[in-house]
């Protein structure tokens, strides 16, 4: 890997007023608002993806509620996403717009986050030639060199030096 896509992790949280199901005037259910805004955000297109990257990708992970009773409008509804993106963003920039979009279908709602790493990229070098040619050598095929899959460590060195990561298959990951 030449280089990694960065990670972001969202919550967004829609409040509501919990209430019975028999008495809904009294209540306002927050799970058609955050239902507006998780369909919002799939239908963004982020990019196409360059010649370093492939097309970065929002990715809905959980949905929760304040309530697990079947006859109780929840006081609130959470959605969790993960958002693996290409050199084309920074973080916090889609942060900001995955809050725009979540203020705009469903005013009220907020939303945390964590950018766990920005993407990265190891500019073409000698430390390509060297690293291939080990690889090379020691395997009898030549490298492919490629940043498909998710993030790495290799995020908290670029700003040192140049980053090559050589391990495992990603197939072989969780």
């Amino acid at each position: 890997k030449i280089g990694r896509r960065g990670s972001v992790n969202l919550w967004i949280t829609v409040p509501g007023i919990q209430g019975h199901v028999a008495y809904p005037h009294r209540a306002d259910n927050p799970i058609p608002k955050l239902a507006r805004v998780v369909d919002t955000l799939e239908a963004l297109h982020l990019d196409d993806g360059n010649d370093s990257f492939q097309s970065s990708n929002l990715e809905v992970t959980a949905v929760e509620t304040s309530s697990k009773a079947t006859n109780v409008i929840p006081g609130f509804a959470r959605a969790q996403l993960n958002i693996r993106f290409n050199n084309l963003h920074r973080g916090a920039d889609l942060v900001e717009l995955v809050r725009r979009t979540a203020e705009q279908a469903a005013p009220g709602a907020t939303v945390e986050a964590k950018i766990s790493g920005e993407a990265f990229l190891t500019p073409a070098g000698p430390i390509y030639e060297i690293v291939s040619a080990a690889i090379a050598a020691e395997t009898g095929e030549p490298p492919i060199l490629s940043t498909h899959g998710g993030t790495s460590d290799g995020r908290f060195l670029i700003s040192l030096c140049p980053v090559v990561d050589f391990g495992l298959p990603n197939a072989t990951m969780h």
